[in-house]
């Protein structure tokens, strides 16, 4: 399992069923649970980041679509891809590039 640790929490699968609510409140407060059946380690339940929270409650609201398969480009990979765009010479709009990197495809 990810993460699990000596000593961590953990809870068995009866009270889990018996006391799901508590148990979500324990995790979305950060704490890391191991869920057990008969003794031996079976499931781990984790927080969600609030970044990926925000996302999804932002889902849910319509407020933007969901995410692609492979999940938004972080930062590092938009600054990497955009060190392999073309320079804009001095006096050049990005537009004018643009436009003039069309003429040349076509």
């Amino acid at each position: 399992m990810s993460g699990m640790t000596v000593g961590q929490a953990s809870i068995n699968a009866r009270d889990l069923s018996r006391h799901a609510a508590s148990v979500l409140d324990r995790v979305e407060h950060g704490e890391r649970l191991v869920v057990t059946r008969g003794g031996e380690p079976i499931a781990e339940i984790i927080p969600i980041a609030r970044t990926q929270r925000l996302v999804a409650r932002w889902v849910w609201d319509g407020l933007i679509p969901e995410p692609p398969p492979t999940g938004y480009a972080t930062a590092a990979a938009v600054a990497s891809a955009a060190q392999g765009l073309p320079s804009v010479p001095a006096g050049r709009t990005a537009t004018d590039v643009l436009h003039d990197t069309r003429e040349d495809e076509r």
